[in-house]
């Protein structure tokens, strides 16, 4: 199980996908400002830090920096605007303690945490719609589950997980639903950027690292076959 956060940072080397949300418009340029004053470059790196822990095995000090996370969140404002705690939680908490649990083998809890990694990002997103580009996030953390339930035996499940996947990244499947059930699919990226006043170097750079949707789904697949492909490792029937 890997950083279920990165991607969603900064795509590969180039512009934050923050940088585009900020290009959005008012609102975009706000969030991005509130998110810098609630200290979220703080959060990414004791986010960073704790993973790094995690796959060094140092469990307890990963989990102590993963707490200084949720300690940081909740010590906000409680005028902070409404989308700003979920989206922080989700992004570097919740996802980070799934993956403390992971390690732990304690496989519950890494799911739910994984829920409410996601659950906390689509608040977020129905609070703030310029949120779009993060739903990156809502990838990872099903690519997470699917990963969970193979370390786990759980065939079907993993299979159930990864086809879904497959299905969103296809944009054959919403990755959530927002107000009055409108569903957000992978493609809905395309319309997002496309409003976007962008000079050349962004316009390609999203078409290169962002919208080549055949791309994507090509390193899905590659990614889901050396999952399924690791030395020692039956799978019934898939």
């Amino acid at each position: 199980m890997s950083n279920v956060s990165a991607r969603s940072t900064t795509v590969e080397a180039g512009y934050s996908l923050y940088h585009f949300i900020a290009r959005s418009g008012e609102e975009g340029a706000s969030c991005v400002e509130d998110l810098e004053r609630a200290g979220q470059e703080e959060l990414i790196r004791l986010n960073s830090k704790a993973l790094l822990c995690l796959r060094q095995r140092k469990l307890s000090e990963g989990l102590t920096l993963i707490l200084g996370i949720e300690s940081h969140i909740a010590s906000l404002p409680s005028h902070s605007p409404p989308f700003l705690p979920p989206l922080l939680r989700g992004c570097w908490y919740h996802a980070a303690l799934a993956y403390y649990y992971y390690c732990m083998d304690a496989f519950d809890d890494a799911d739910h945490e994984l829920d409410a990694a996601h659950d906390c990002v689509v608040t977020a997103f129905r609070e703030r719609l310029c949120l779009l580009p993060l739903v990156e996030h809502l990838l990872d953390f099903r690519m997470q589950h699917g990963r969970v339930a193979c370390r786990r035996g759980r065939w079907s499940e993993m299979r159930r997980h990864l086809e879904v996947l497959l299905k969103m990244t296809r944009s054959h499947h919403p990755l959530c639903v927002v107000k009055k059930g409108t569903p957000v699919f992978l493609s809905s990226l395309a319309h997002y950027y496309a409003s976007l006043t962008l000079n050349p170097a962004e316009r390609s750079f999203t078409e290169r690292h962002i919208l080549d949707f055949p791309q994507r789904l090509r390193n899905l697949e590659a990614a889901i076959i050396s999952l399924c492909s690791k030395p020692g490792l039956t799978i019934p029937y898939f």
